[in-house]
């Protein structure tokens, strides 16, 4: 039964292995991260993510315009100090939307529409 044991834990730890250096994405991936998915008619050119407990919105992040039916993929990096985010998203017409006290550890993505 031991060594049936010990299989198993050296089969699963070579998997492991084996994925991390396939898909080093999958191995340091993030439990925030998310994709802005612009479910609007309008097209989104800024956004800014702030922990729910803070009181300013920082510096814009999107490297790109979002145009209608498209997605952007946000990456974090750093430790994660908590789950909950507020989001703020500009349109190309100046329209302001917000997502408050999203879990982003929660979710894969995130919708905004206008």
């Amino acid at each position: 039964m031991t060594r049936r044991f010990s299989l198993f834990f050296a089969t699963a730890f070579v998997f492991a292995t084996v994925l991390s250096l396939v898909h080093p994405a999958l191995a340091s991936a993030d439990p925030r991260d998310f994709s802005l998915n612009n479910r609007g008619d309008h097209t989104i050119v800024g956004m800014w993510v702030s922990r729910h407990s803070n009181n300013s919105w920082g510096s814009q992040i999107l490297d790109e315009a979002i145009d209608p039916g498209q997605y952007s993929d946000i990456s974090f990096s750093g430790a994660a100090s908590t789950c909950y985010y507020d989001i703020r998203v500009q349109y190309g017409d100046g329209a302001l939307r917000y997502l408050w006290d999203e879990d982003l550890c929660d979710t894969t993505a995130v919708d905004s529409s206008y």
